[in-house]
C-alpha cells in the first residue's frame, strides 16, 4: 500500500505545489490532492513509477515497504 504521509513529505521538501507534481507526473492538482489524503485504495504502477522517479526514491520507500529511500 501507498504510504501517503511520504508523498507528501517529499513534496514539500522539494517545495512543489501539487500541481507542479501533479505535472511531473501527467496528473491535475485534484488527483494530487486525493492522494495525499489517501483517498485512493490502490495506485497504477505507472503513478508509482513517476512519483518515484520525480522524487527521486525508490518505489519499495513509498509503499513503506523499506526504510531507505535511496533507488
Amino acid at each position: 500500500m501507498l504510504n501517503v504521509a511520504r508523498i507528501r513529505l517529499c513534496r514539500l521538501e522539494r517545495r512543489w505545489s501539487q500541481d507542479v507534481l501533479g505535472k511531473m507526473i501527467g496528473q491535475d492538482q485534484a488527483y494530487i490532492s486525493r492522494l495525499e489524503r489517501g483517498a485512493f485504495d490502490t495506485v497504477t504502477v505507472a503513478i508509482l513509477e513517476k512519483l518515484a522517479d520525480a522524487f527521486g526514491v525508490s518505489m519499495d520507500w513509498l509503499c513503506g515497504r523499506k526504510e531507505d529511500a535511496r533507488v
